[in-house]
């Protein structure tokens, strides 16, 4: 009874998932540039990774959104969509400052963005 019991435990302990929080989820602000333009964005990082935001865009100016996912090792991949359109793009970010900074360089109109966020 007891050798049942410890393997109806251990089959259920492998049944809870092992799927924890992505380590990049939280809210961060910051800014962002390219060779051609700058401005601010704001994201979300749900714990499983789904980026969600705004951005604004100083040079032009205008204001859109930013979707995609953010892998929990880093790699972004989305689309910033302003009014008349819709880009994707992709790239590596990082944590740091004790994972109160998400750095990055993401390609968008095959240009490189470098965003540099803090955690609020």
């Amino acid at each position: 009874m007891k050798r049942m019991l410890l393997l109806a435990a251990l089959v259920c302990a492998g049944c809870a998932g092992g799927g924890g929080q992505n380590p990049f989820a939280g809210n961060f602000i910051g800014t962002w540039g390219s060779s051609s333009n700058y401005g601010t964005t704001d994201w979300t990082i749900a714990p499983d990774g789904t980026v969600t935001g705004t951005i604004h865009d100083a040079f032009v100016p205008r204001d859109g959104t930013v979707n995609g996912t953010m892998g929990e090792n880093g790699q972004f991949t989305g689309t910033i969509t302003y009014p008349g359109g819709t880009v994707n793009g992709a790239g590596p970010f990082t944590l740091s400052n004790n994972n109160a900074d998400l750095d990055g360089v993401a390609n968008f109109y095959g240009t490189p963005h470098t965003f540099d966020l803090a955690r609020y």
